[in-house]
């Protein structure tokens, strides 16, 4: 990961001396011999993100056991992959017989399991054929849980990634990045094996990288063209290609599927290449002397699938150490297969080059921005330039700011190019606007669509986040014209009507679909009208109108409880700030007898103020039912009136489902409340297993295979009690085995666990949002045999609370996580 610092701090590095001699060799061959002007290359590092490169249904020629390849299209990145027939049946390779598959998913959709059944792309008609009977009752394109496609992805990424794995891939970058401008020099190092000789010259690899102009296998250009275009000029990125290395075995060997030799492979070429003599002190290294920029390539193409083996990826390998201490550490290496292709190498490079985090969801769940950016969707051989945002990171970019434009300003636009306009939040730097406009020519031939391209930005979102909410949304979102939210959907990676334009849609302001407003729901202001038709040379009309008291937060508030109460959240409080330097006055006021708020007041210049709504007596006497209303907000000064919706939901008051145990016969538990929701008993009877209770009767379980099942249901959420009794055969305590009381079989799959921390605690972990929260639990640790104890836990949409036999031993702060089944 590179980035330009202050260029004193490494006085014998003469920038314009270097460009020149790699200026010099772009077009030729380099050879490894104690002769060869190995170049010094101006590099610094700062600390990035480590990511991955996507696949949204590529095309792959998979390996089976009799060394025949099947066609098939993989989704996902390195880390975690679903691989599908070209007709959309989900496959797997059996892990008994190492075949590809037809997969169905677990019950409890946490992995694909083999059907047994080998895919061939044969197909018949004979009712016989066990292809035939497996694909009828199968789905196509299955899923896993969001949960489960994040812990694979967790444990691919720490076997690829090992100490770096720590890296969150959507981790802030700085925030004041510093530029990149100048010139870096990278190493790619071909390899072959016995078996599988390169098909592409050591020369054409290096045309690849390095050559002005380059058009080889249809590419736009080589590796150093793309980064010098994208990059305005301010950015020449060449690579030194050094003879194949030969690998001491065939392929198979390294691409193994159950045990990849990737380290392997690495330490023999590094090793080979110390070996030649090469003077490893010239490439660019850290503070640590490891190297920045390594790149492998070898011959072939991966076999394996579902990221296993040789499949192309960005890791780290700290087993090299030169003679000179030159340290390896992170790497990329992609196969050359029988053509090469700027996508994934200039994906990877945007990485370890620039310290571009990944703009695609790890989730698999949406396409992020989709086939706007380099960092969500490469691309093969004409790669997207990276967005505008990422651009100015490295100091490639002018931002023009509109923030204070007066209503009726005209703007315009050339196209695809290095100038970018900005609509700043006015209290938060870390979110804005960009507007720039795109056509269909250049490195932006294969844009989704073209027109005015409107991003919105917040750095202290994630590209994880689909869901569009104040709390769960992207870092960089491409505001879609049609308000369809394809790209947040997983739709598609981008629509024909996703940028603005005349005669699709030429208004973009806080109250049209999509609105400007920011993450929070507050009114930005912006307002961007008659937006010209595509052309060279876009315009457009800047009418933003003037928030001067800002009230937070914009979107509906809701408040919830059971009938008498209590309600939670209450108050709800809103923040009034002035953003005008001279005083306003305010009022406020709400429609509904449940609601009361404060008058109003008056606020000095720049001043902020918090306003409590809060529910009146009349709240506890309502029915159930949802009620709505709206607190109308009024800037008296500026004669400017902001609704904020409110909602309360009034839930009614009840035992949602109860277990006694009494039953002495069969394998059914009654629900007393009569809410139907029955237990059947498992490895259990009610005959054999039936004991005195505490109250009436109890289940001896025998801590092997007895469980009781319940059919899923809703939770009137956010409140919850769910209390349970337990009498332990034996004292527990902190040196006890582990084990579940209650486990969730889907959803989110939360629990109530004993001893999952080793301290002797019951806890409940519930998982939501793909953030697991593991700090609820008792104080108690130690449970004393042949004792009856009550272990209850409730939620009142905030708080979580923790009791042991009815007294409160912990409270924990988690508003809005909940359970729902």
């Amino acid at each position: 990961m590179v980035m330009a610092e202050d260029a004193s701090a490494y006085p014998s590095i003469q920038p314009a001396s270097v460009r020149g001699v790699i200026r010099s060799h772009c077009n030729r061959r380099f050879t490894i011999t104690t002769a060869t002007p190995w170049v010094v290359c101006l590099l610094w590092l700062t600390a990035a993100p480590l990511a991955a490169a996507p696949y949204d249904g590529e095309p792959f020629s998979l390996l089976q056991p009799d060394l025949t390849h099947v066609e098939v299209l993989v989704y996902g990145d390195e880390f975690y992959q679903r691989v599908e027939s070209p007709d959309g049946y989900t496959l797997i390779r059996d892990p008994d017989t190492g075949w590809i598959c037809y997969a169905e998913r677990s019950a409890d959709g946490f992995e694909f399991l083999s059907t047994g059944v080998v895919y061939t792309p044969t197909r018949t008609d004979d009712p016989d054929d066990p292809q035939v009977q497996v694909r009828r009752r199968l789905t196509r394109s299955l899923r896993l849980e969001k949960t489960a496609i994040r812990r694979q992805a967790a444990r691919r990424r720490l076997l690829l990634l090992g100490d770096d794995a720590g890296d969150e891939p959507t981790a802030r970058l700085s925030a004041a990045p510093a530029p990149l401008i100048g010139t870096v020099v990278g190493l790619t190092i071909p390899i072959q094996f016995p078996d599988v000789p390169g098909t592409v010259s050591q020369s054409e690899i290096d045309n690849f990288c390095n050559q002005v102009g380059y058009t080889g296998y249809g590419n736009n250009g080589s590796v150093r063209d793309y980064f010098y275009d994208v990059s305005n000029g301010n950015l020449e990125y060449i690579n030194i290609v050094t003879q194949y290395y030969t690998a001491r075995y065939n392929k198979s060997y390294y691409d193994d599927c159950t045990s990849a030799r990737t380290s392997t492979l690495i330490s023999e070429a590094l090793n080979w290449l110390e070996g030649q003599r090469f003077d490893f002190t010239v490439l660019s290294t850290d503070s640590s002397k490891q190297i920045l920029a390594l790149n492998f390539f070898y011959a072939g193409s991966p076999d394996c699938g579902w990221a296993k083996g040789l499949w192309p990826h960005q890791g780290s390998y700290t087993g090299f150490t030169s003679s000179s201490g030159i340290k390896s550490r992170k790497y990329q290496i992609t196969n050359i297969g029988s053509s090469l292709r700027l996508g994934t190498f200039c994906h990877e490079n945007g990485h370890m080059v620039c310290s571009w985090p990944d703009l695609y969801d790890y989730g698999y769940e949406s396409s992020g921005v989709g086939g706007y950016c380099l960092m969500a969707s490469s691309g093969s051989s004409n790669p997207r330039p990276p967005n505008p945002y990422l651009r100015d990171l490295k100091g490639w970019e002018t931002l023009i700011e509109i923030s204070a434009d007066p209503p009726g300003t005209l703007r315009a636009h050339q196209v695809n190019s290095f100038i970018t306009y900005r609509y700043s939040h006015p209290l938060n730097t870390r979110e804005f606007f960009l507007l720039e406009s795109r056509r269909k020519t250049g490195r932006d031939a294969g844009l989704p669509d073209e027109g005015l391209l409107i991003w919105h930005v917040d750095e202290d979102g994630s590209n994880d986040y689909e869901q569009m909410t104040p709390e769960r949304h992207y870092r960089v979102s491409v505001e879609q014209a049609d308000g369809k939210f394809e790209l947040e959907r997983g739709i598609n990676s981008g629509g024909s009507n996703d940028l603005f334009h005349a005669g699709n849609n030429d208004r973009f302001d806080d109250d049209t679909l999509p609105d400007a407003r920011w993450w929070s729901g507050v009114e930005s202001g912006m307002a961007i009208t008659n937006i010209s038709a595509v052309s060279d040379n876009m315009t457009f009309v800047v009418d933003n109108v003037p928030v001067d008291l800002m009230i937070v937060p914009g979107a509906v508030r809701e408040i919830r409880g059971l009938t008498g109460g209590p309600f939670a959240p209450s108050p709800v409080s809103y923040a009034l700030t002035n953003l005008a330097a001279t005083p306003v006055t305010w009022t406020a006021s709400a429609s509904a007898d449940w609601l009361s708020v404060p008058p109003g007041g008056t606020l000095a210049g720049g001043a902020q103020t918090a306003v409590n709504a809060t529910l009146t007596a009349v709240a506890a006497t309502l029915p159930p039912g949802i009620y709505e209303d709206a607190i109308q907000f009024t800037d008296t000064t500026h004669e400017a009136t902001r609704r904020r919706p409110i909602r309360l939901v009034v839930q009614p008051a009840e035992l949602v489902a109860q277990w006694a145990f009494d039953e002495t016969s069969g394998t059914t538990a009654a629900d007393a409340t009569g809410h139907g929701h029955s237990a059947t008993l498992q490895g259990a009877t009610f005959a054999s297993n039936s004991t005195t209770g505490k109250f009436g009767r109890a289940l001896d379980f025998d801590g092997l295979d007895d469980t009781v099942s319940v059919p899923g249901f809703t939770l009137p959420k956010p409140y919850f009690t769910i209390s349970l009794w337990i009498n332990p055969d034996t004292s527990l305590n902190s040196a006890s085995s582990r084990f579940d009381l209650l486990y969730w079989d889907n959803g989110n799959h939360p629990h109530i666990t004993f001893n999952r921390a080793r301290k002797g605690e019951i806890g409940l972990y519930v998982e939501y949002e793909t953030v697991e929260y593991e700090d609820i639990h008792t104080a108690t640790q130690s449970w004393p045999a042949a004792t009856w104890k009550l272990v209850t836990f409730t939620f009142d949409g905030t708080n979580y609370r923790v009791y042991v036999d009815g007294a409160l031993e912990r409270t924990y702060n988690h508003p809005g996580i909940h359970i729902d089944t």
